[in-house]
């Protein structure tokens, strides 16, 4: 049996945009606010740029993996990065402290 997923509203993504995915070809899901781990890597400021940035500014982010930096955009106010929505049924946003718990640095603006 298919699982049936509620309609989504825009302004409650617009809200809370961490708890929430874009897929392609069937719109947004909600999935619940991420889980900072119980010990993170580390504190949230390593994922805050480095100068006051504007909302919605680019910023190019480290993951913990090695592979190549990801460009994500800033929201001061609710300190928050949101990636590029891309191909995949990735979060809208994540939270700094989400991304520097899990290993995420902060690299620089663009």
């Amino acid at each position: 049996m298919a699982l049936i997923m509620p309609a989504v509203n825009a302004d409650d993504v617009a809200k809370n945009p961490t708890a929430f995915r874009f897929v392609p070809g069937t719109g947004y899901q909600m999935l619940g606010t991420p889980p900072v781990p119980d010990q993170p890597v580390n504190g949230d400021s390593a994922c805050f740029p480095t100068v006051p940035a504007p909302k919605d500014s680019w910023h190019r982010l480290q993951p913990p993996n090695g592979n190549t930096f990801i460009r994500m955009q800033w929201d001061p106010d609710t300190r928050n990065w949101t990636p590029p929505l891309g191909s995949g049924g990735r979060r809208v946003a994540f939270s700094a402290g989400y991304l520097a718990g899990h290993g995420w640095t902060y690299l620089e603006a663009e």
